[in-house]
């Protein structure tokens, strides 16, 4: 019977399940009929225990290392992550006949991350949703490439999760059908009514493992142990709300707890959670005080404009899983202790517009790190010493500092892509290395002033022979002052470039050679007044910007 299923296919696909309760035989009834067909088709591969291999950590990238080393009878082939794993299975299989048959997948994980962003995430982007919910399973991603595959959700094209709303809808009903009359017996609460009778009356039960409250303007009145009874509480979210007391209890069970304008400077003491993994708690009271070390697990975490945090002395040798620290806007914020700079999986570190911090890591070794932002830390005065090849790195913005120098070791990373260094009134000296970095491609060093600006021309004559950085794309000297001779020197260098922004120089004339900038689309003139002479131009300029300048053609 099995078999004249697998025949009765109109487009070449065929897609058969078996289903039933635990302990029946699905699974060697799969393999006995993979065993007596595989050797019909190109390829075959028998995945088992889909389910459980896909919550453990990498599980869905290793399942796809393993899905086409069978297919294709070769070592596990080498790609970089779960999207690029997707690609290449589509790419080295597309058109093949191949037997897959996957073992014990689970179709309720696909409906509560439906039930997750419906209740939850709708119209947040697709990675902030992703980093929550692989707070407590590593199938997250999985999961939501499958909703977006059933058009169940979409992503548009800022990133924003879309959801219609009768997926929304039916979402939610799901949730709501656990329990229609009893709040709190369901999984998951949402709408603020059920979530303030829970609170207020201390209903809480080990029911409930997800919880989101977000406020019409009004005070919860609550005891500060409503929690104390949900055991199995994964995600806390809070949003504009104001409690009448500060929380006395979170359960241990929590993995992620994002809640805006916290109350109180300390988590409850005796809140040791082992398997949280995403603390977000911006624009709250918190102090990010000793306490706070118990937390080894945690991945990602946002303490933007507290501005009650002023020294972050923990020792970071306990967060060697942190993804993602953010203090934006933590204007208080004084000391950031060097440790930081060893972590080895952090991605991101944003310090910008910390206007007080002095103290910051004057080494950093950080193999994972992609983006760097300490723009507007305007008591910072040296940039760290890069130690060894730091080969992700890709963004820098460290504007309105009082950064004296650039270290020679700029020249460690190969992959920076972004740099910008503008408003420098302080800087004295950059790098020869900073033009050996061949895929920079956007460059802004607007403001910068002498002698920092003969600094730049003055390397720039010395590397043109040797010039790394030729592709540049962007280039912002925007009040930097140029000469005619500076500009000469620059346009030389820097041929390739797509936008030129050279506003505010003193230049008297544009060089004949701007016409040899064949990639040019955009340049900007504004307030140079001093310039008289435009030159022809490249073909492919499509916007020049000239205000409050007297030019003559």
């Amino acid at each position: 019977m099995m078999m004249s299923l697998l025949d009765h296919s109109n487009d070449g696909i065929c897609k058969l399940g078996i289903y039933g309760t635990g302990g029946v035989g699905k699974a060697t009834l799969a393999k006995a009929l993979y065993n007596s067909i595989f050797y019909q088709f190109e390829g075959a591969c028998f995945l088992f225990d889909v389910r459980e291999a896909s919550k453990k950590y990498q599980g869905i990238f290793h399942l796809q290392q393993t899905l086409l080393a069978e297919i294709l009878e070769e070592k596990k082939t080498k790609f970089g992550s779960v999207d690029e794993g997707i690609s290449r299975i589509k790419h080295r299989i597309s058109h093949k006949r191949v037997l897959l048959v996957l073992d014990d997948v689970d179709e309720v994980e696909r409906l509560e991350k439906l039930a997750d962003i419906a209740c939850f995430f709708k119209e947040e982007d697709l990675e902030s949703v992703e980093e929550k919910l692989a707070a407590y399973d590593f199938g997250a991603r999985f999961y939501i490439e499958v909703l977006v595959d059933k058009s169940l959700i979409t992503v548009a094209d800022n990133g924003n999760l879309g959801m219609h709303d009768l997926a929304q809808q039916m979402g939610r009903e799901i949730v709501r059908q656990e329990a229609p009359s009893n709040p709190c017996k369901r999984s998951r609460l949402w709408h603020y009514k059920d979530v303030l009778k829970v609170l207020r009356e201390n209903l809480g039960s080990s029911n409930i493992k997800e919880i989101m409250l977000d406020l019409p303007q009004q005070e919860v009145e609550w005891s500060g142990m409503a929690f104390e009874k949900m055991s199995n509480l994964r995600i806390l979210v809070v949003r504009n709300s104001q409690f009448s007391t500060n929380p006395k209890y979170f359960p241990s069970s929590l993995r992620l707890l994002d809640c805006a304008g916290y109350p109180s400077t300390t988590l409850p003491p005796d809140f040791s959670p082992k398997k949280l993994v995403y603390t977000k708690l911006p624009g709250s009271l918190f102090r990010l005080e000793e306490p706070f070390k118990r937390f080894e697990c945690v991945t990602y975490m946002n303490f933007s404009h507290c501005k009650f945090i002023t020294k972050y002395l923990i020792c970071m040798s306990q967060f060697q899983n942190l993804r993602r620290l953010l203090f934006t806007r933590c204007r208080n914020l004084i000391t950031v202790r060097g440790s930081v700079g060893s972590l080895s999986k952090l991605i991101e570190l944003d310090l910008s517009v910390c206007s007080s911090l002095t103290s910051f890591p004057r080494e950093i070794k950080m193999a994972s790190l992609q983006k760097l932002h300490v723009s507007y830390c305007r008591s910072v005065d040296y940039f760290p010493c890069i130690v060894g090849k730091m080969e992700a790195l890709r963004t820098i913005y460290a504007e309105g500092t009082a950064i004296k120098e650039l270290p020679p070791s700029i020249g460690n990373l190969p992959t920076l892509e972004s740099l910008a260094i503008s408003s420098h009134k302080s800087i004295r000296e950059l790098p020869s290395s900073l033009f050996t970095l061949q895929n920079l491609s956007w460059l802004n060093l607007c403001g910068i002033q002498p002698p920092s600006r003969k600094s730049l021309m003055k390397l720039m004559q010395e590397s043109q022979p040797v010039i790394s950085c030729a592709n540049l794309e962007t280039l912002n000297l925007e009040n930097c002052c140029l000469t005619d001779e500076d500009l000469h020197l620059a346009l030389n260098c820097f041929w390739n470039v797509q936008k030129l922004i050279l506003s505010g120089s003193n230049f008297v004339s544009l060089p004949a050679c701007i016409k040899e900038c064949a990639n040019l689309q955009t340049l900007a003139l504004n307030n140079c007044k001093r310039l008289r002479d435009i030159p022809e131009l490249p073909s492919k300029l499509e916007n020049i910007e000239a205000e409050d300048c007297t030019v003559r053609h």
